[in-house]
């Protein structure tokens, strides 16, 4: 049995538009998680769940009250929602594989009117349009050979 989860977590940081500080403003990001819990129990799939909202939850938390310019995290890029959106996607990916779950979406606000949204398939309506096209280009050559 499979389990989709939602969890969302916030963080409050700053950020330049400019570089070297110029611009700076501040934000709270609101960030969305869905991802799949494996277990062969209800008992495991919660342990899967609880380990992996408490170490998504301790990530995100590293941002709050930073200065993201700063962060050697971002390599010196623009901390922009869609770098944030890719890097935060792939961190979390990468550690949920390891406690037997898989990130299917990641979400990322910087507003209440506007998000990115990241994912390695379809679910929602993605903002991606690269991605969005090759996950259906995908499909419809899975569909070609059945």
């Amino acid at each position: 049995m499979i389990s989709y989860l939602r969890h969302e977590f916030s963080f409050n940081a700053s950020h330049s538009s400019f570089g070297a500080g110029a611009g700076s403003h501040h934000h709270t990001f609101l960030v969305t998680c869905i991802f799949e819990c494996y277990g062969n129990s209800e008992e495991e799939r919660r342990a899967v769940e609880m380990d992996a909202e408490s170490w998504i939850g301790a990530f995100i938390k590293g941002f709050d009250g930073q200065f993201l310019d700063d962060l050697v995290y971002f390599g010196g890029a623009y901390p922009s929602v869609e770098l944030m959106g890719d890097m935060f996607f792939e961190t979390i990916r990468a550690e949920l594989k390891k406690k037997n779950a898989i990130l299917c979406e990641l979400d990322i606000s910087d507003s209440p009117t506007t998000y990115y949204q990241v994912s390695d398939r379809i679910m929602l309506t993605n903002l991606n349009d690269n991605i969005s096209v090759k996950n259906y280009d995908m499909l419809m050559r899975l569909m070609e050979r059945i």
